[in-house]
């Protein structure tokens, strides 16, 4: 081979096996699994039922719906833990709207209301439980009222009424799955009880259940919302 032909043949394969392509391609993984982009809930739109979440993901740059039952708490807790000093430049928002998670009217109605807000949901937080040392109800005192004093407060229709919303994060500017996140307990998952709270200990015994449940149902009718569980403790 000449050194003309071994020079044009040199020439041929650097141009035919250029490396910026798999460069290209190791940098969209590395940038693609980097905490930032694993974890990143920047322009989200997030449902929370109680607790210290809010301002975590108001303050990575989420738009919060803080639920609850009592107004004036949730008014308090935005205006201070949503205050723009509080979230820093790259924050989001906190918006109270109160929502009874054992009243399917009052879920109905805050799902209407995002519907026309927002048009979805991103990620969906149950954080709403009860702790007390006995059932406000014993089984006395009839089948109806126990059993309604034992799971009032466990996870039911609120999550199926966010479905749709859930179902059309894929859609929407973060391009991802839909998120459910269930506070559950280890106290679902042991044989404990501190001071006879059967009440919690079934609901959060269900709520470990309904999670794993939801996760494969949702999986194999192929709806494009992920369901997890956080046990506490």
């Amino acid at each position: 081979m000449s050194d003309h032909q071994r020079a044009h043949l040199v020439s041929c394969l650097q141009i035919k096996v250029p490396l910026a392509r798999p460069a290209r391609l190791l940098l969209w993984a590395a940038n693609s699994l980097s905490a930032g982009s694993l974890l990143a809930v920047k322009d989200w739109v997030v449902v929370v039922t109680g607790g210290v979440y809010a301002q975590a993901l108001a303050a990575n740059g989420a738009k919060v719906y803080i639920t609850g039952r009592r107004l004036e708490v949730l008014e308090t807790t935005a205006r201070i833990h949503g205050a723009p000093e509080k979230l820093g430049p790259q924050g989001g928002s906190i918006i109270p709207i109160v929502m009874d998670v054992t009243s399917k009217d009052s879920i109905k109605g805050v799902v209407d209301h995002i519907t026309q807000t927002e048009g979805y949901v991103n990620l969906l937080v149950d954080n709403a439980g009860v702790w007390t040392t006995k059932p406000d109800a014993g089984p006395e005192d009839g089948p109806e009222k126990f059993g309604n004093a034992m799971f009032a407060e466990s996870i039911d229709a609120w999550q199926k009424a966010f479905l749709r919303l859930l179902g059309k994060s894929i859609s929407s500017t973060t391009g991802k799955m839909g998120s459910v996140i269930n506070t559950t307990s280890n106290s679902g998952l042991l044989r404990m009880s501190e001071g006879s709270q059967l009440a919690y200990n079934i609901s959060k015994g269900a709520s470990v259940h309904m999670t794993r449940q939801l996760a494969f149902d949702f999986g194999r009718q192929n709806i494009k919302v992920r369901v997890n569980g956080i046990a506490p403790g």
